[in-house]
C-alpha cells in the first residue's frame, strides 16, 4: 500500500493521481456520471483485484459521514526544487537557479519535499 495521506492536507483534484484515505491505489474511471456521486473509480484490493466504487465530487465515499477510510485523496507529490539561500525563492531546475543567481549568493541547494507536508498546524 502507498503511505497514508494526512487529512485535510490539500483540496481533492480528480485529475491528479489518487488513492483511498487508508492508502489503497485507485484510478478514476469517470468524473461525469449524472448522479450525486459523479466520480467512478477502481480501487485495488490487497489481492490485486479491483472493486468499483462511486464517489462525491470532493472524493468522499459517503456524503452523509465526515471522513471515511474509503474516501479518495490525492497521492502526495514529491517535489524537487532549487533555492538560492540568500533569496529564499524556489526554482524548478538547477539551471534556473544559476540563471537567477546574483552577487552575494552563498549556495544553491536542491530541496525535496512532499506537497502539503508540514502544513497541519
Amino acid at each position: 500500500m502507498i503511505a497514508k495521506q494526512r487529512e485535510n492536507a490539500m483540496p481533492f483534484d480528480p485529475k491528479k493521481p489518487v488513492q483511498t484515505r487508508d492508502g489503497y491505489p485507485a484510478r478514476i474511471l469517470a468524473t461525469d456520471v449524472q448522479d450525486s456521486h459523479p466520480i467512478v473509480a477502481a480501487v485495488t484490493r490487497d489481492d490485486g483485484k479491483e472493486i468499483i466504487r462511486s464517489y462525491c465530487s470532493d472524493g468522499h465515499y459517503l456524503s452523509t459521514v465526515g471522513t471515511s477510510v474509503c474516501d479518495l485523496v490525492n497521492i502526495p507529490e514529491r517535489c524537487v526544487r532549487w533555492v538560492n539561500l540568500y533569496r529564499g525563492a524556489l526554482y524548478p531546475s538547477k539551471e534556473e537557479a544559476r540563471f537567477s543567481r546574483g552577487s552575494g549568493c552563498i549556495a544553491a541547494v536542491e530541496v525535496t519535499f512532499i506537497e502539503g507536508e508540514g502544513l497541519d498546524g
